[in-house]
């Protein structure tokens, strides 16, 4: 629907309770697709930012990441495409200030 969350609308993102370091979100698909890039969205507070992590596809490809951008806008993976069906986001670190880490969006692109 749309790329939101807390302090606007938090209906619109992924977010744990109390979640930090070791948090996880699994996204998997009903049928193999191709990918190429992933787009994460921080939540758009100053207090939550996850500040590295690593997303892991159903190929046995990891790929490492740093700091989201803290204002909540796009941060995009580049990657040579690959068919996957499943994708892991793992958080590795976080801001200190984090109360509740979470995406406002993740977004997966490729091809069909």
């Amino acid at each position: 629907g749309g790329i939101d969350g807390w302090p606007g609308d938090y209906t619109k993102e992924w977010v744990t309770t109390g979640g930090k370091v070791g948090s996880w979100l699994n996204m998997t698909f009903t049928s193999p697709v191709y990918v190429e890039s992933i787009s994460l969205f921080d939540r758009p507070n100053s207090e939550d930012q996850i500040t590295s992590g690593n997303l892991e596809l159903s190929d046995g490809s990891i790929l490492d990441f740093g700091a989201l951008n803290n204002n909540g806008s796009e941060f995009k993976i580049n990657f040579a495409d690959r068919m996957v069906t499943n994708i892991k986001l793992n958080i590795t670190g976080v801001k200190s200030s984090t109360i509740n880490i979470g995406l406002s969006e993740m977004q997966v692109w490729g091809r069909e």
